[in-house]
């Protein structure tokens, strides 16, 4: 990762992370450990993509909270969601991210649900990637 690309992942962690990360905290009902690997999901010559929507916020970010919604939406489901999750893992690895199969490819396993997906693709995808994400947490909680 290159200069530029670093820049542009420090620019969205201290200007647009932290009110993502609120709304996934109030989302869930509680203060959600998330392991966001910067490194892995920032693309290569894309800097300047980093803070629009469809890149990281979209792609990861606003599923999940949707997500975190709907599951948390009476006491019953925060006090699952907050016995079960652990942490969130954001990732990237090409070799093994789903292309559009996210109920395989976004497993919640022994509390830790984790997101491995290229940046900006299928940004339109948004009732899926909820749907697999409600899907999957439900099942395990």
């Amino acid at each position: 990762m290159g200069l530029a690309e670093r820049r542009a992942i420090k620019i969205y962690q201290d200007e647009i992370y932290p009110a993502i990360k609120k709304r996934i905290d109030q989302a869930a009902g509680f203060a959600v450990t998330m392991d966001v690997q910067w490194e892995k999901i920032g693309g290569e010559g894309e800097a300047n993509r980093y803070e629009q929507d469809e890149y990281f916020t979209n792609t990861y970010f606003t599923p999940l909270i949707d997500a975190f919604k709907e599951i948390a939406g009476d006491a019953m489901g925060k006090e699952a969601l907050k016995k079960s999750l652990k942490k969130v893992v954001i990732t990237y690895d090409p070799q093994t991210a789903t292309a559009s199969n996210y109920r395989d490819g976004w497993p919640f396993e022994k509390g830790v649900l984790t997101i491995n997906y290229q940046a900006g693709a299928n940004s339109n995808d948004h009732a899926e990637k909820v749907n697999a994400l409600v899907t999957n947490l439900q099942a395990e909680l």
